[in-house]
């Protein structure tokens, strides 16, 4: 499974400090998950509410999952044990924005990746 990446034009502007030449540069910065590979299952993972803002619940039907939550760079910033069908996360430490809940397995096989809004 793929997930849309972002790019943001990015430019940085150089200065020599004895010279006083400047040059600048653009380019593209992929900012986000990029790629999501070696998902195993589909199943129904329910996210609610969505957007969320103090707390989220999850409901799977797997056994035994490791819930992770993902910010937009990509990064884990958090991560508990889902062993049970219903599980609910505690958001209110977490900044607004975009975040991947992601379900895997004792194995780190990829059972389920949702898009989460906090705010």
């Amino acid at each position: 499974m793929a997930v849309r990446a972002r790019y943001s034009r990015v430019t940085l502007l150089l200065t020599d400090t004895l010279s006083g030449c400047q040059k600048t540069l653009t380019d593209n910065l992929h900012i986000g998950v990029s790629q999501i590979n070696n998902i195993t299952k589909v199943s129904t993972v329910k996210l609610y509410p969505n957007p969320a803002n103090e707390s989220l619940t999850v409901e799977h039907d797997f056994k035994n999952a490791t819930l992770d939550l993902i910010d937009a760079n990509g990064k884990v910033v958090h991560s508990q044990n889902a062993p049970t069908k219903r599980t609910i996360v505690d958001l209110r430490r977490f900044a607004k924005g975009i975040y991947y809940v992601r379900l895997v397995t004792s194995l780190n096989q990829i059972l389920s990746l949702k898009k989460l809004i906090v705010n």
